[in-house]
């Protein structure tokens, strides 16, 4: 009976979403996860998309993600505004604590992150300190900026790697991941496009 228990459990798994982008970005992979019957789904939003700014720029991402019928959302604010690079490293100090306490009480199975900003580094940090399993999407690109830094740094915090091009999962490779954990699978944005440019064609 214990062995049947287990096998039926679902899987946690906390999507984080730190910018208004990631919303419109990732909707196919989150509509995926959230039909998945063997997985029960968290998003965690933080940082930028939570600003009002940006909330009424781009709509209220909560709202948006309730109205497609997402549930267990959290949201986490530790994200200080201003253009000098202190806020962004304060924005990533704080965001270390608070992202710590929801993925305490979460205890998700498993992180999702994506992309290279300040905010994924600190639930990068978090959640590898929790000794919750990382999955990064988008790593091994390059940009010559802080930002490919940062991105490489969450590579090496995860432990799964969806890179969107072969050469970014060679240079993941390179870093010394193990090759068995790094998956090419093509830009989500690419697929979302094709998606919504069809349907807006067949209207």
């Amino acid at each position: 009976m214990g062995c049947v228990r287990i096998k039926n459990m679902k899987r946690k798994i906390c999507f984080v979403i730190t910018s208004p982008i990631h919303y419109s970005r990732n909707i196919l992979i989150l509509e995926e996860l959230k039909n998945r019957k063997d997985i029960d789904l968290y998003i965690v939003m933080g940082g930028s998309a939570l600003l009002s700014k940006y909330v009424s720029k781009f709509g209220n991402i909560e709202n948006l993600l309730k109205k497609d019928g997402f549930k267990n959302i959290r949201e986490v604010y530790f994200y200080l505004e201003g253009d000098k690079p202190i806020s962004k490293v304060k924005t990533t100090g704080l965001g270390v604590i608070e992202l710590s306490s929801v993925f305490n009480e979460i205890k998700p199975d498993l992180a999702v992150v994506r992309g290279d900003r300040f905010e994924v580094l600190a639930a990068s940090v978090a959640a590898n300190y929790l000794n919750i399993p990382i999955a990064h999407i988008e790593g091994g690109d390059l940009s010559g900026t802080i930002d490919e830094s940062v991105r490489h740094a969450i590579t090496k915090l995860s432990h799964i790697h969806i890179t969107t091009n072969s050469s970014a999962r060679n240079r993941v490779i390179k870093m010394g991941e193990n090759p068995k954990y790094v998956f090419d699978f093509g830009s989500p944005d690419i697929e979302v496009v094709d998606k919504f440019s069809k349907k807006k064609w067949k209207m």
